[in-house]
Order: C-alpha cells, then sequence, then structure tokens
C-alpha cells in the first residue's frame, strides 16, 4: 500500500490578544504582553493565515502539523482565535495534529490547568497529555510520534525538558513500532540549540543519542527558532531535521509543504509574497 501523503508542516502562530488584565502582574504575562506591544506587533501579521485553510484545500493537503506556539501568552481568548484558524482546516476535510509550545504553557496555570489541551482535544490526544507521548499510525508502514516538551517557566526562561519519564516513553514507543515503518516525530523544540542557554532544551543530547538508536525516525519536525532550516544528519545517524520557522513573521515567514512517498521525501518551503503564500524552493531526499 501507498505512503504517499501531504503534509502542511507550520510552527509560531503567536496569536496575540492585548491584555488589560491587573492579574497579568502576578506572572510573566506582562512581560509577554509588553514584548507583544512593543516588538513583535510589527513583526507578526497574524492575518496571512487566513488564507491558509483555502489553500491547504487546493494544494490536496491530507494532514497539517502544528509545532506548537499557538498562542503568545496562553490566553483563553487566543487558544479560540487558533481553534478557529484549525476549524476551517478541518472544515475542508483535512486533519490537523499539534504539539504545545512554551507560549501555550506559558504560565503555570495555563501549563497545570492543561489548557491546550482542553482547547484541542482531537488535535492532541489524551496519551499525550498524560504521558508526553503519542503514537499514531497514519498510513501503513507510516507513523506520527508528537512529544510534548514544553513546560511553564521562569520569566527569563523559555525552555522546554526532554525529561527523563519522556526518555523512558519516547523510547518506549520506539520499540513497540516495527523497524521497517517510518516515524515521524513532532515536536516545539529543536535537537540543536545554537541560541541562549536559556531557549534550549534541556537534556537535548539524550534525546540525539535515543534518536540513534531508533534510524526508522526519518523526519524530526519542529519550530520554536523562527528560523527556517532543513538539516539531513542522516550520516550522523540522525533524522533530516526540518524547522518550519514562524508561520506569522512579517519579514522572514515560512512554513513547509512535505510529500511522501514510499521512495522519496520531498520539502517545499513556502512564504508570503505579495499577498500569496507561494513555493520558494524544493528539496527533494531519498525516503528509503
Amino acid at each position: 500500500m501507498s505512503l504517499k501523503l501531504r503534509i502542511a508542516h507550520l510552527s509560531d502562530l503567536h496569536f496575540w490578544k492585548k491584555s488589560h488584565n491587573p492579574f497579568q502582574f502576578c506572572c510573566k504575562r506582562w512581560l509577554g504582553n509588553l514584548n507583544s506591544w512593543l516588538v513583535r506587533r510589527n513583526e507578526l501579521d497574524t492575518g496571512r493565515l487566513e488564507a491558509l485553510p483555502e489553500f491547504f484545500s487546493q494544494l490536496g493537503v491530507n494532514l497539517v502539523l502544528i509545532a506548537g506556539d499557538l498562542t503568545t501568552t496562553g490566553r483563553m481568548v487566543e487558544f479560540r482565535m487558533a481553534r478557529e484558524l484549525i476549524q476551517q482546516i478541518k472544515e475542508r476535510g483535512i486533519e490537523v495534529a499539534l504539539v504545545p509550545g512554551n507560549h501555550d504553557h506559558y504560565t503555570h496555570l495555563a501549563y497545570w490547568q492543561g489548557r491546550i489541551y482542553r482547547y484541542f482535544p482531537e488535535e492532541t490526544s489524551d496519551a499525550l497529555k498524560r504521558r508526553r507521548v503519542a503514537p499514531r499510525q497514519l498510513r501503513p508502514g507510516l507513523w506520527l510520534v508528537a512529544m510534548d516538551t514544553a513546560l511553564a517557566t521562569s520569566w527569563i526562561s523559555s525552555e522546554g525538558s526532554f525529561s527523563e519519564a519522556i526518555e523512558r516513553e519516547l523510547e518506549r514507543t520506539l520499540l513497540q513500532i516495527p523497524s521497517t515503518d517510518s516515524v515521524i516525530l513532532l515536536n516545539h523544540f529543536p535537537l540543536f540549540c545554537l541560541d541562549h542557554r536559556f531557549k534550549k532544551l534541556r537534556r537535548d543530547s539524550e534525546l540525539r543519542l535515543l534518536l540513534q538508536r531508533f534510524p526508522q525516525v526519518k523526519l524530526y519536525l519542529h519550530g520554536h527558532t523562527h528560523r527556517h532550516s532543513i538539516a539531513d544528519l542522516r550520516p550522523d545517524r540522525l533524522p533530516i531535521v526540518v524547522d518550519s520557522g514562524c508561520v506569522s513573521l512579517c519579514k522572514w515567514g515560512r512554513w513547509n509543504l512535505i510529500d511522501l512517498t514510499e521512495s522519496s521525501c520531498t520539502i517545499s518551503p513556502h512564504a508570503w509574497k505579495e499577498g500569496l503564500w507561494s513555493g520558494v524552493e524544493t528539496v527533494e531526499y531519498s525516503w528509503r
């Protein structure tokens, strides 16, 4: 049976609504709102996301994978804005799966309430909420493994954590998938962080060591950095690592169109040009 599948991979939507609630000063949310008002409102444009549902339909996308940061400060109004977009995608018969980012778990209240899971129970899963790792068979021989490594952190941190518990669960999950099958791993954080240490994934070296033991993980899809990149790390016994970039970023906003077949993986980054989403290049890899 064919593995043919067309995926849209995007991340860091960063829906935001200005808040006047004085209780925001009891947590880090005031800092996020201040940054959004002074900086990000000039750098991000979520209005261009309105064109995505119909464009995905025209392209024949089967599955949309969102690698976190649907919101900016984890407020319920921001989740509702993101849910409206995702509902429009699903109304066109396109499946959606997502994982949380650090901005979706922005405050301890949003994190402990599992707010993103309340708003997107179908697009996440109970397994992802409870165990932070959730497998799903997309096609015969092809699996999606979603992973939640996001945390509610201090005011100066946007770290994630590949905890020992998540490591054990990911290992158990990958051991249960046939070694002849192929796996897409979806996570918010990158495998390597070259930025500030407070933005990295804790225990990322342990994640890399684990993935080197499971070559059936073909693609590692993530966001977080706001910089689009594609790196074929198979010579180092790691997957092809794909950063979608920030889809809402005015100047360098990107998302990826990924075509999978039994023999190949084709990745076509898309950018906003002259009021339209357009492909900017195509990279093809041998899938087997």
